[in-house]
């Protein structure tokens, strides 16, 4: 018997490990639109009370990993360098690189000669498809300076230096802004992006450098003069201006400088009073509040031509400045358009010149479900009665979508040196904040309305959230200057339960029409679902899909156990399955209507009638001699049907023919007697009352 198969209304989606695979790694949240750097469905879910119980592992290495003393430990960085599935913590440690697995162990390392200056990114910077080269700025030495991209080979698990740019630097104060990559696939090189910066001992000089893949660069000053303050953040890009050329934004605590990507040149520039050390610019951010629909997640990260992309940020402001009447420091949150249109602004300030107000993390993210940016940040002011406040703008406009007042974190003048991370870390499908000061990690759901996380028993520089283990379920790992800390959930991952599975168009099917398998599934974190299903036991699985309709086509008539099972992604071989016997007929019926009643085929007088005779009211009587010898008794004293049966069939029948055979022709006769008598004996009865009445006369 073959029997085929067909996959209906199949929806490809990429699976983590492919997600992986495609060139992105988690971590260095402040690039581009904050997102992450991943779609929203790899974001999955832990209940808010599994942070309770946390599993803590700690690596701890050398202090210091930095010439320059404003730059502490990195951000580390996850990716899967061999495509195997497997996970990998990435970071420089003095004067390492070093590779470590989920459960903190080294993996591999590499002497990078001294410190790291940047932060480093991952990609596949030599274009042959596999996102496995990690690119950073490391020192030489106090003045020199090199742009290296180092490969990873999984299969002898060593890494190997692919490209080197050396340049020296210049005056007292220098380094670089951040490092960023972005493309490289199919013989294309990738591109790395950096701020270079030294100072004159008062201003500041930017130059931008473009490193590729190919070990060539190129540098552009950027704007036309100096600029107050060494760069902050890294850089992100995106068209501004929709002119078909990306735009670069880098900014110090007194600017924030919009470039052309293609020459360096200035396009915008904000800037606060040099002279002025009560204004200070904490967070800038490229932004789209549109419908994401209309972009890529891709391109919204990496560069795209939307026509009302935005530039956010904060700014501090003195104790003269405030926001009017009645307050003292200030906090102004502005969102302004290249165009100059639709801009917004915010401002909070203290009513106490005791209070300092404080910045404490930027993001971009939609709350509301509208697919629009929206802007979340966290705020408060710091002195004798501090304040933490977790607040979501609406992107468009700059009204209040969220507020929450909160537990001060006791930052005491303090501040994150990385931005604030956005991360699904419960189970519903809103970003939760992951904050971090130099003294706690805090996790903070909007929709809950409450803390999910916090712990202060480490001292983190930077923190970011990923899925290690890859079982849907985010990890917490924070660095510090001598340190990396990971907080797991102490939680499994559930597998999804079926909850009904309809058959159409019906467990009763013709012969070459196909079955649809209609199946309903529930999965505890919502996390996407896989099926496949077997139209018979002597069938292989089907491969996994995640369409929850499967479709069998049979080609020939019998029952068949029809099996379908279903997993969630995070799950190899841990199926959930359901069968159901299938009858296949050449009609679809269980009556062919061939004459010929056919019990293999489960016809019945009741299904079939034109194929099967009705049954005997009751069934025979066994004669057939017993084992003990003798006749078994009658169940009938007599049977009407069979004159062979009955307990005294010879009798019953004399008697039933003597009445049938000759008193029946005697009917007629006895008939009229009696009626010939009934009328003589009225007769009579009338003659005797007439008698009776003449005698009264």
């Amino acid at each position: 018997m073959k029997i085929k198969t067909i996959l209906l209304f199949s929806i490809i989606l990429f699976s983590l490990l492919n997600l992986v695979s495609a060139g992105f790694s988690c971590g260095w949240d402040t690039y581009g639109s904050n997102y992450n750097l991943m779609p929203n469905y790899q974001y999955y879910n832990l209940c808010s009370s599994l942070f309770n119980q946390t599993n803590i592992t700690t690596l701890t290495y050398g202090s210091g990993q930095s010439y320059n003393n404003t730059k502490t430990a990195f951000q580390p960085l996850v990716a899967d360098l061999g495509q195997e599935g497997t996970p990998l913590l990435i970071f420089p440690n003095n004067n390492y690189l070093q590779l470590y697995d989920t459960n903190l162990n080294l993996v591999t390392e590499i002497l990078i000669g001294q410190k790291a200056n940047s932060q480093i990114d991952v990609g596949d910077l030599d274009g042959n498809g596999l996102v496995n080269d990690i690119a950073g700025i490391f020192y030489v030495n106090a003045t020199n300076f090199a742009f290296r991209i180092y490969t990873y080979n999984s299969s002898t698990q060593l890494l190997t230096k692919h490209q080197e740019i050396n340049f020296s630097g210049t005056g007292n104060d220098f380094g670089t802004n951040g490092l960023r990559c972005e493309g490289g696939n199919n013989g294309n090189y990738g591109t790395c992006y950096s701020v270079w910066y030294y100072t004159n001992g008062t201003h500041y000089l930017y130059n931008f450098i473009k490193f590729y893949g190919n070990g060539t660069y190129n540098s552009y000053q950027i704007g036309s003069g100096w600029y107050y303050g060494y760069p902050r953040e890294p850089l992100s890009w995106t068209d501004w201006d929709n002119d078909g050329i990306n735009e670069f934004l880098v900014w110090s605590d007194k600017s924030i400088i919009v470039f052309n990507g293609n020459n360096g040149a200035e396009e915008k520039l904000i800037t606060t009073d040099p002279t002025n050390s009560d204004k200070r610019i904490r967070y800038a951010k490229f932004f789209v509040p549109l419908q994401t629909t209309t972009l890529s997640w891709i391109d919204k990260l990496f560069g795209n031509t939307a026509t009302n992309q935005r530039l956010i940020y904060t700014m501090e402001t003195g104790n003269t400045m405030g926001c009017g009447s009645g307050t003292y420091y200030g906090l102004n949150i502005t969102s302004i358009k290249s165009d100059g249109s639709g801009s917004w602004s915010q401002c909070y300030g203290t009513t106490t010149s005791t209070e300092i107000m404080r910045t404490y993390g930027l993001a971009i993210a939609d709350y509301n479900g509208d697919l629009k940016d929206d802007v979340w940040i966290v705020y408060g002011q710091s002195g004798l009665s501090p304040t933490t406040i977790f607040k979501i703008f609406k992107g468009e406009d700059g009204s209040s979508l969220y507020s929450q007042n909160t537990t001060p974190f006791n930052y005491a003048g303090s501040y994150p040196n990385t931005d604030l991370i956005l991360s699904r870390l419960d189970n519903d499908a809103i970003p939760d904040f992951l904050v971090h000061t130099p003294n706690k990690v805090v996790v903070w759901s909007p929709t809950k309305n409450q803390q999910l996380f916090a712990n202060s028993t480490i001292t983190p520089s930077a923190c970011i959230s990923a899925d290690l283990s890859y079982d849907g379920l985010q990890d917490i790992i924070c660095t510090s200057s001598t340190s990396t800390t990971m907080f797991t959930p102490n939680y499994q991952n559930q597998n999804p339960t079926i909850s009904s599975v309809t058959y159409d168009p019906a467990t009763i099917v013709s012969a070459n029409s196909p079955l649809n398998i209609i199946i309903t599934a529930y999965d505890p974190e919502n996390d996407p679902i896989q099926y496949s299903h077997q139209c018979s036991a002597s069938d292989s699985w089907s491969e996994n899909t995640y369409s929850s309709t499967q479709t069998c086509i049979y080609t020939s008539a019998g029952y068949f156990n029809s099996s379908i099972r279903i997993k969630d992604i995070f799950h190899t071989d841990n199926y959930t399955t359901f069968s159901q016997t299938i009858l296949v007929t050449s009609t679809g019926t269980a009556c062919n209507n061939n004459g010929v009643c056919e019990a293999g085929l489960s016809e019945t007088y009741i299904t079939c009638p034109s194929d099967c005779p009705a049954p005997p009211s009751q069934p025979a009587v066994n004669t057939t001699q017993t084992d003990y010898g003798g006749s078994p008794i009658p169940t009938k004293i007599v049977d009407t049907e069979n004159t062979e049966q009955g307990l005294l069939p010879e009798i019953y029948y004399g008697i039933l023919g003597f009445l049938s055979g000759t008193l029946s022709p005697m009917i007629l006769l006895v008939f009229v007697i009696f009626f010939v008598l009934i009328m003589l004996t009225i007769g009579v009865i009338i003659k005797k009352i007439a008698h009776k009445v003449g005698d009264l006369r």
